[in-house]
């Protein structure tokens, strides 16, 4: 729809454009009002902004000293890229419970004979060696959540007087960096500033200066460093995660999210673009514009809008005004492939299957893909990993029982399966909605989308139904249960009237 005013050259009307938005609740922004905004926002931070100002005064330190190496990628940005993807962040904690979170067995080395004396001791360090406030399983936890994060995790070993390993700690990797012989790391967190030594190096080197000394002293000697790190060639001293090759993926997430937080942040949809040539949007047209959609079209949609536009001076251009329909849906929807797209690479690159975040892509049900995939996971993703930090480990321990290896449990590939069989066929028969079938695997539920009921077919997921299993505080309830505990209230109120 157009509206005109006057004559005038069209090469002058280029010149005199402007315009605004109209949302679906009548109101109308002007292009002048949304750019002023969006520059208030760009001086305030968003929810991807995490530095904090230790965070940045330890990258600033790290940058001010001589003959540290610097990493091929910035740990810190590592570092903050699960805090942005909910995928890339699911899937890091996932892998790492699956190789350290099932709990662990000690093993008596195969050619090696009993030793109850050594027995005891291992057992001993790992109660009591952890840093005061945290357990064995957090410390091995968190040092397999940065190795997965950044490609490298940190923990720290010291010794008692006797030189024997008596402490165990998590050093978060992006407070540290390694000095260029490769024998010295330096840990700094703000203003603080301590030297490590690479676990295994025979010299010893003063923790506060990061100077060789002659000889081992407790209170002065550099701790012990044990790395746990993922080859790369792009470096001698850093390892890389896997996530690197779908960084693009999770930005590309992150500002779809971010375009369509904008988009919609007035809780309203736009319908119309409104297009000025020759004059202003001002407040009065506005208003006309408003008071017509929210008013007179409800009482008529087929009444005619009326503008009085003010003659233009000669010489001056015509004034021009357009209604350009703004087709929302078709973007929506190409939004949703996009970033159906951008999640599979971030689960491909991490090497999670989908069913263990709880996502059932449509043509993966039924069959021996599951299978597959669960098998393939455990083989080429945990097992690796944990016989890495198994072994890494095992430097520490064979000082205190050189005959014994603390193993990670391994992944129960058989309950998997039958985890993964169940919910892929409920969920697919419509027998269980998303939300029911990751709760059973102790995962959170995604929303009021993951209630619904579909339908896989070849043409996508078609909506059946919706499950409405919820009480007053928006709890999932088991309706079954809820159901037989009021049957037997009942019971229990008629038992007590004839008592």
């Amino acid at each position: 729809m157009i509206i005109k005013s006057g004559k005038g050259n069209k090469e002058d009307l280029a010149s005199y454009v402007t315009g605004g938005i109209l949302y679906d609740d009548g109101s109308v922004e002007s292009f002048e009002d949304i750019d002023k905004k969006k520059k208030k926002i760009k001086g305030q931070k968003n929810y991807g902004d995490i530095d904090t100002d230790k965070i940045i005064e330890t990258e600033k330190t790290f940058s001010g000293m001589a003959k540290l190496e610097t990493p091929p990628y910035s740990m810190l940005s590592l570092t903050k890229l699960p805090l942005v993807n909910t995928f890339h962040n699911k899937c890091i904690a996932i892998k790492a419970a699956d190789v350290v979170g099932k709990g662990y067995r000690i093993e008596l080395i195969e050619g090696y004979s009993k030793d109850d004396s050594q027995l005891k001791r291992l057992q001993e360090f790992v109660e009591q060696a952890p840093e005061a406030g945290r357990t064995f399983g957090q410390i091995i936890s968190n040092w397999v959540i940065d190795r997965l994060t950044t490609g490298n995790g940190a923990l720290e070993i010291a010794r008692d007087i006797k030189r024997m390993p008596v402490l165990l700690a998590h050093i978060p990797f992006y407070t540290l960096r390694p000095h260029e012989d490769g024998k010295r790391w330096c840990h700094i967190v703000g203003s603080e500033k301590v030297w490590f030594k690479r676990f295994g190096v025979e010299q010893n080197f003063n923790k506060r200066t990061g100077e060789e000394q002659s000889g081992f002293d407790r209170d002065s000697s550099a701790h012990g460093l044990i790395l746990l790190q993922r080859y790369t060639s792009l470096s001698s001293y850093y390892g890389i995660p896997e996530i690197i090759s779908a960084v693009s993926a999770i930005m590309g997430h992150k500002f779809a999210a971010d375009y369509n937080l904008q988009f919609f942040q007035n809780n309203a949809i736009p319908r119309y673009a409104i297009i000025v040539r020759g004059g202003k949007l001002t407040t009065e047209l506005k208003s006309k514009i408003k008071n017509y959609f929210t008013r007179e079209i409800k009482g008529n949609a087929h009444s005619t809008l009326f503008f009085e536009i003010p003659a233009t001076e000669i010489g001056m251009p015509s004034i021009e005004i357009e209604f350009k329909e703004l087709d929302v849906r078709e973007k929506e929807s190409s939004f949703k492939l996009y970033n159906r797209d951008l999640i599979q690479e971030i689960l491909v690159a991490n090497g999670v299957p989908p069913y263990k975040i709880g996502i059932a892509i449509q043509g993966s049900l039924g069959g021996n893909l599951g299978e597959e995939l669960i098998e393939n996971y455990a083989n080429t993703e945990i097992e690796p990993l944990q016989t890495e930090a198994e072994d890494l480990f095992y430097l520490v321990t064979k000082e205190i029982a050189p005959n014994y290896i603390l193993r990670w449990n391994d992944l129960d590939i058989k309950n998997e399966e039958k985890l993964c069989k169940i919910n892929t066929e409920y969920v697919g028969k419509s027998i269980m909605s998303l939300n029911e079938a990751r709760e059973m695997i102790g995962l959170s539920n995604v929303g009021d989308a993951g209630d619904k009921l579909y339908i896989f077919t070849n043409m996508g997921a078609i909506e059946v139904a919706t499950v409405p299993v919820k009480d007053k505080s928006g709890k999932r309830i088991n309706r079954l249960y809820n159901d037989k505990i009021k049957e037997f209230k009942k019971e229990l109120e008629e038992y007590e009237k004839h008592k």
